[in-house]
């Protein structure tokens, strides 16, 4: 078996439970190419340094809907740039082509899910 199918079958027997405690526990390393909220991730780090699992397990629970939602494949960069507009960092969510644009569903679900989080959305 190759290397990554061996790496993927690992991936799929990961069990969904995994907690923020668990996640810096077993040395988790890698990198997170974007995130429209970078505050929240350097909360999260914080509170787990400064000796408070729990805080950073909820912090990182907390943001976690966005972090998959941000995280679409071909959409990301769209949804990401959108965040960042209504945080007042950029002044257009504009992508490049082929990226495509958001439909007006996408960005109904990105401000549901806005709304719902229990995050420092503003600039």
């Amino acid at each position: 078996m190759k290397a990554s199918a061996r790496r993927h079958e690992r991936a799929v027997e990961a069990k969904p439970e995994v907690t923020t405690s668990s996640f810096w526990k077993t040395a988790s390393s890698g990198t997170v190419t974007g995130f429209a909220l970078p505050h929240v991730l350097v909360e999260i780090v914080a509170a787990h340094q400064a000796g408070e699992p729990e805080r950073a397990r909820r912090l990182y629970e907390s943001a976690l809907p966005l972090l998959l939602f941000e995280a679409q494949p071909v959409v990301g960069l769209a949804l990401r740039k959108e965040i960042l507009r209504r945080r007042g960092a950029i002044a257009t969510a504009a992508v490049r082509q082929p990226a495509p644009t958001l439909d007006e569903h996408s960005l109904a679900a990105l401000g549901d899910l806005l709304g719902a989080i229990d995050v420092e959305t503003r600039a």
